[in-house]
């Protein structure tokens, strides 16, 4: 007489065991779990400090996906992340304290934001040139109307002067700030002594004073 073994259970059947059994056991957790998000606060003297707030029954971050044909199950856990900072600090280094405007704001008997405000209110453009960290200016272009009046001028002008002629009647024009440092002669005598000649080609550029040559580097072809 023969005995009968029974067949032994597929490695595929156990593994839907298993993700029933799962399942079911996620279901009994589903319904106990508490969630419970920790704050963690540190003060300026690098003491920390948790405070601990509890909500009930949140099944949230325990989701299960089962394929029809597939043995896989995925399994996704949400952390709550707490974030933490002093009460009424303010935060340094964002972005504005490095804008142009507050630079200039920040730099030893530097101009006012009000004061920028009504150069950009005065001229078409402003624009400012930084030589080193506490050595800015601030200039604007040179306007065609402004130039022919250089030029109607220059005819009582020696020749040998011309040059520094126009230079000087630019600067004056076009130099925002800070105009006594550059224009006095008192103190202007103490600046770098190229200063003045790469201020005024910097805004005779800045007005178009280019060689065509300079121009068409900039072309752009459409």
């Amino acid at each position: 007489m023969s005995t009968t073994t029974p067949p032994t259970q597929s490695t595929y059947a156990q593994q839907i065991a298993a993700q029933h059994a799962k399942q079911r056991a996620i279901q009994e957790q589903e319904k106990e779990i508490t969630a419970t998000t920790t704050t963690t606060t540190t003060t300026e003297e690098g003491e920390a400090t948790t405070t601990e707030t509890s909500t009930s029954n949140l099944n949230t971050g325990l989701g299960t996906t089962q394929a029809s044909e597939g043995t896989s199950t995925t399994t996704t856990t949400t952390t709550v992340g707490a974030t933490g900072g002093n009460e009424g600090s303010s935060n340094t280094g964002t972005e504005d304290d490095f804008t142009p405007e507050s630079l200039l704001t920040q730099l030893p008997g530097g101009p006012t934001l009000t004061e920028i405000q009504a150069w950009r209110a005065q001229y078409d453009s402003i624009y400012v040139l930084p030589l080193r960290d506490d050595d800015w200016y601030v200039w604007r272009y040179l306007e065609l109307k402004e130039w022919r009046e250089i030029q109607a001028q220059l005819g009582a002008v020696p020749p040998e002067n011309v040059e520094s002629f126009i230079q000087d009647k630019v600067l004056q024009s076009c130099v925002v700030w800070p105009r006594e440092k550059l224009l006095l002669e008192q103190q202007s005598d103490r600046l770098p002594a190229g200063l003045k000649e790469l201020l005024y080609e910097v805004i005779m550029a800045g007005s178009y004073f280019m060689a065509p040559e300079q121009a068409l580097q900039r072309a752009i072809r459409l």
